[in-house]
This record gives C-alpha cells, structure tokens and sequence, in this order.
C-alpha cells in the first residue's frame, strides 16, 4: 500500500552511514598532526570499514528504489527526489573518501595543526546535518532545524578565515615555510575548498529532503559546473549455457556446495527416519539452514542455531511445566511468535531463542506433546548441527583460502580499471571518458573492496592450520583500499586540469602501473609468473622534481616580490601558482599509489598462497 516506505528508509540508512563516516573523518582529522605526524592505523580501517557501510547501502537503496519503482510503475516527483538523493550520497561518499585521503595527507604538516580545531567543527556540523536529514526522511515530523545548516555556515566561513590569515602570513613571510612543505599545504587548500563543496551539497539535499514538489528536471549535485563527457557501457549478457557449463564441474563452488547439501540432507533425513525421534524432520530442517557455501559460515550458523534453540527450549519447557491455561498460552505464543520475526533481521539468534519456546507452546494444546517436545527439539538441532559441521568440513570443502587469491584478482581488476579511467580523464586519451563509465567501474571497485573485507572476515573463522597466515591477506586489501582512495582523490583533482596540464612522464608512469596490476591479478588467479617490477620509483622522480621545482620557483617569487608589491598581489593567481595548485596534487596521488602498487608487489613476492 505505500511502496516507497522501504526506499525512504534505505535513503535514511544512507545519510545515517554517512554521518557516520564523517565521524570517522573528524576522529583522523583530530588524531593529526601529532609529534609523530602520523595517523594511527586503527583509525584508517574504522574509516574504510564504514565506507563499505556506505556502499553498501547505497546499493540496497538503490535496489529498493527499484522494486518501489517497479510497484508504483510512476515517474513521481517522490520517486524522482529520492533517486536524486541517492545519487547524491553517491556523491557525497566519494567526496568523503577524497577528503580522508587529503586528511592523511595534510596531517604530515606542523601547519595541519592551525586548522585542524575549525576542521573538526566543520565535521561535526556536517555529521550531525547528515543524521538530522536521516532522522527527517524516517520520520516526517523531525524537522532539520534552519540554526543547524546555518551553524555549518559559520563554521565553514570561520575556516576559510582562517586559511586566508594562514595564507596572508606565508606571504607576509612571518609563517615559515619550506619547499618540502607545500605538498600539504595544497592539500590544506583542497581541504578547505572539500568542505566548502560539501557544505554546499548538505544544503541542497536539505531542500530535496523538506521539499514537497520537485520538477523533472531539477539536478542536485556539486559538479554541474564541471565539464563532463559521457559514454555509456553496458556488460555483455551471459548465455545460460556458459552458466550451467562453469557450475557443472568440481571447480565450481556451487557445484560443490549443491552436492555436499544434498548428500548432507539425505543422510539428516536417513537418521531422522532410524532414530526412534518423533519430529526428526527437525534434524534435516537444522542441516539445509545450518549447511552455507563456506564454512565460517556454517559454524556461525549453526552456533547461533544451537545457542539459541538451546536457550529458548529451556525457556519453553519452564513455561509448559508452569503454564496450562490455553487463555494465558496462546497470547504469549502471539508476543514471542511477534517478537521472532521482528527481531530476525536483528539477530538469527534471538530469532530463533524466541520461535524455540513459541513452537513447543504450540504443541502443547493441541496434546502432542508436554515439555518432553522441548528436549526432543534440543536433541535434533544438536545433531542436525553437528552434521552440517561435520559435512562442511570433510565433504568437498570450500576453504576461504583457496577462493581467496581469486577475490583478490577480481579486486585488484576491478581498482585496475578504476585507475586506468583516472588515468585517461587525466591524459585525455582514447575515447572520451564518461561519467557513466565513471560512477559504474567507481561503484564496482567500492564493490568488490568490500567483498574481499568480507572473504577475509570469512577466512578468520577458519581454524589456524587451514586459513595459514593472515598479514599479508590484511596487508594486500589495507593496500588496495589505499589504492581506491587515491584514485579517487586523483578524479576529484582531474577535473580542474586541461590538457596543458598533461605530464609525458604521468603517462609512462600510468601504463607501467597498468601493467604491475594486470601481472599481480594474474599471479593470483591464473597462477602466472610475478614480472619484475618495473622502476616505478624513477618515473615518479621525474615529477616529484618538476613540481619541486615549481615550490621553489614559487617560494623564490615570494621571497623577492613580497616587500614591493604585498601579499594580496602575491595571493592572485600566477602561472606559477596555478601550476603549482594543479600538478602538486597529482604528484602526491601518484606518489601514494606508487607505494601502495609497491607494498602489494611485496606482499604477493614474498608469501606463496597467492600462487597455490
């Protein structure tokens, strides 16, 4: 009856995530610029592992969205809002990720330190602009307060302010500044101007979210000004042969999980036909939902299982020894039957800790059974479990470690193609480069950065002796996710830059780089051989000189100019500055990918389960 109820509150779960991550920012923001000039590790994961919350409920939204679409069968200016919502939190994300690598950056800086407190304001303004947009799309009457958006005003400006004191002494020369240090303070600059954009966009998606009619045409994002050049991809459909052809050996993991299934089942229902139990039929039912493709899955499975069954059979046969009243029995079969299913999405545990004793009241009545059906339960979700255990581990099993190297491949790909449209936005090469391309290969990447968190969370509950070592496995998706992000600091940057701005050396770095991924995703899904790696550090000494010595060229023009013409002069925009503003930047991405194409290079050099 109303469609659109889920996709609101799947838009709201975005914002909510979002919020979050800009906690996670602040949190960064606040741990630089220490002694060490170092942000703590811990602080970077939390940061990546909220990114995956975001994508992936930006991806349920989406598909939700869908489904109220598909339902309502009307191009509504609701439908219409919350798509463009959607989208926007697309773009927010990416924003975010952009403004947490800028941050790491930046923080290297003593200077960092004179913003970093109007910094963390901004966050914490933004923050709890995203929840309080949440909190109204959820619900209606909660109102986004005009003092909130107009605190974010102030606190942007206030940073601003003092950025241009900051500038107005580098000028002035009574804020020393070294030529190593104008990496990060382009990087403060682009910070500030993140902010400012992203400040712009909350207000925007404000008005989306309180507005009660929108045109057709009204867009919402902060880059229309921007030059943006379209082209569309659309993967290739599969035929259904090729599908049932690749399931239909023992190197598929769904042919083996299939087989495994049936022959765990028929032998559940075997022993439930045997065994002098009068519901064995509970045996086979615990073995097909206990039994999963990978086993840190069936033992989560089964333990929630059996953990709660346990619980809830005790529960149940107290309240069949106490209660006999059908009046008293069958409201509280209602509450707990209520509660179960409410509570499923929340916990399969309390799912099934609650249906357990449900299920025996409901036996009661009707004089099948006492409290004896409670013990007979116990007894079969004990041997159902035990035998989707015993079935996973011993017949064809599916270890995480050996589908591990081909997740990673498939990651390594899909940061691969990432890069190289990164890579031809900035060199303007081939075909034009297109935001739909763009948003679809970004998305993908985000995507399959998440998975491979998740296959490794799946092999961490693997025993010891089976999983092997788990450094290098973090170490390579800490460095991928590294990579994800420069990247996509790098797109944000590229579209300031003309061709003028193109670098001959950025090319050959580019396609050297190309061609690192390409040879470590086939080290670890084809088992090919690891390639020399290539001199990566000589083609980016060529840049990293270029641009020092556009710092120099830039300091040296303070340093005579600043007595004769001011500050304020020496703020407009030179070439040199211009120059400056733009190449630093892509230096310093670079320079970051660089390492981290390096570090994995290292880590699939050094251990051997890439190539099992």
């Amino acid at each position: 009856m109303r469609p659109h109820t889920p996709a609101v509150k799947a838009v709201a779960d975005c914002y909510n995530s979002l919020g979050t991550l800009t906690q996670q920012a602040q949190a960064m923001t606040q741990a630089g610029a220490g002694d060490s000039h170092r942000l703590p590790l811990g602080l970077w994961q939390r940061f990546l592992q909220t990114q995956d919350v975001v994508t992936l409920s930006l991806t349920s939204a989406r598909n939700i969205w869908t489904s109220a679409w598909t339902i309502g069968k009307s191009e509504s200016a609701r439908s219409r809002r919350l798509l463009m919502l959607i989208e926007d939190a697309n773009q927010i994300l990416n924003d975010l990720v952009a403004l947490g690598e800028l941050i790491i950056i930046a923080s290297r800086n003593p200077l960092f330190e004179k913003l970093k407190g109007e910094i963390e304001q901004v966050l914490e303004q933004m923050s709890g602009c995203f929840q309080s947009l949440s909190d109204n799309l959820k619900d209606s009457s909660k109102t986004i307060p005009p003092e909130m958006l107009e605190a974010l005003d102030r606190r942007v400006d206030a940073l601003r302010k003092r950025h241009d004191n900051l500038r107005t002494q580098a000028h002035a020369q009574t804020l020393k500044i070294q030529t190593d240090d104008y990496t990060e303070i382009v990087s403060l600059n682009k910070i500030v101007t993140n902010l400012g954009e992203l400040s712009t966009q909350i207000h925007h998606d404000v008005e989306a979210a309180t507005s009660s009619v929108l045109q057709a045409n009204w867009q919402v994002n902060r880059q229309t000004h921007r030059h943006r050049r379209f082209v569309s991809t659309q993967p290739e459909p599969t035929f259904w042969l090729d599908t049932l052809r690749c399931n239909f050996t023992f190197d598929s993991v769904t042919f083996r999980y299939t087989l495994r299934l049936a022959l765990v089942v028929t032998t559940a229902q075997l022993l439930a036909y045997l065994l002098p139990i009068p519901r064995g039929y509970w045996i086979t039912l615990t073995a097909l939902i206990a039994l999963k493709p990978n086993f840190g899955g069936t033992v989560q499975t089964a333990g929630q299982r059996v953990l709660g069954t346990l619980v809830g059979g005790v529960v149940g046969v107290v309240l069949v020894s106490l209660i006999h009243s059908t009046w008293i029995t069958t409201p509280l079969i209602l509450v707990l039957m209520f509660g179960a299913i409410a509570l499923c999405p929340l916990s399969y545990s309390l799912f099934v800790t609650l249906l357990t004793p449900a299920i025996i009241l409901l036996f009661s009545p009707i004089g099948i059974g006492d409290w004896e059906v409670g013990i007979e339960r116990i007894a079969d979700v004990f041997i159902g479990g035990a035998l989707a255990l015993a079935g996973s581990y011993a017949l064809f099993p599916s270890w995480e470690r050996q589908q591990l190297p081909a997740q990673l491949a498939k990651t390594i790909r899909a940061n691969l193609a990432y890069f190289q449209i990164a890579a031809d936005r900035y060199l303007d090469r081939g075909d034009q480069v297109v935001e739909s391309s763009l948003h679809l290969l970004r998305h993908r990447a985000s995507l399959e950065n998440a998975n491979a968190e998740a296959a490794a969370q799946r092999l961490f509950s693997e025993s010891r002796h089976i999983r092997g070592e788990i450094e290098p496995v973090m170490t390579l998706i800490l460095y991928i996710r590294s990579l994800f992000s420069s990247v996509t600091a790098l797109i944000d940057h590229a579209d300031e830059l003309s061709e003028a701005d193109q670098c001959e050396q950025v090319r050959q770095l580019a396609e050297t780089i190309e061609q690192v991924l390409n040879n470590l995703a086939d080290v670890l899904s084809q088992q090919q051989l690891l390639q020399p790696l290539p001199p990566l550090a000589d083609y980016l000494a060529v840049i990293s000189d270029q641009v020092q010595q556009l710092h120099t060229a830039r300091l040296s023009g303070i340093t005579r100019h600043s007595a004769m013409v001011g500050p304020a002069t020496l703020r407009a925009a030179s070439p040199t500055l211009q120059a400056v503003e733009k190449q630093t930047p892509v230096a310093t991405e670079l320079s970051r990918i660089v390492r981290a194409v390096t570090i994995m290079y290292g880590t699939i050099e050094r251990n051997e389960w890439g190539r099992e």
